[in-house]
């Protein structure tokens, strides 16, 4: 994992179009509770063209939050967004 990296400059890829899904699934596996906990919560910004919304989205949560609050943001935005499932559950995770 992850536990320094902020910034990442690839301004000048030309080939990025195909792995911006790999991106997505860094920052916010959404496979199960458990791995989206263990994404990265430490990148803030990608420098480059096109960086789709939904990556836009997860860099901003990691910016604002610390890497506990982002994990618990994602974790509650993707998992239990419909509100089907007890989410108190994570009221004290740290």
């Amino acid at each position: 994992n992850n536990t320094s990296l902020k910034i990442l400059y690839l301004d000048r890829n030309q080939h990025l179009s195909r792995g911006w899904s790999a991106f997505s699934d860094i920052l916010c596996n959404k496979s199960c509770i458990d791995a989206t906990f263990n994404s990265n919560h430490t990148l803030q910004e990608i420098s480059a063209t096109g960086v789709p919304v939904d990556i836009c989205n997860y860099l901003v949560i990691n910016e604002y939050n610390s890497k506990e609050e982002a994990a618990r943001q994602k974790i509650l935005q993707y998992h239990f967004f419909h509100g089907h499932d007890n989410i108190h559950v994570f009221s004290d995770m740290e």
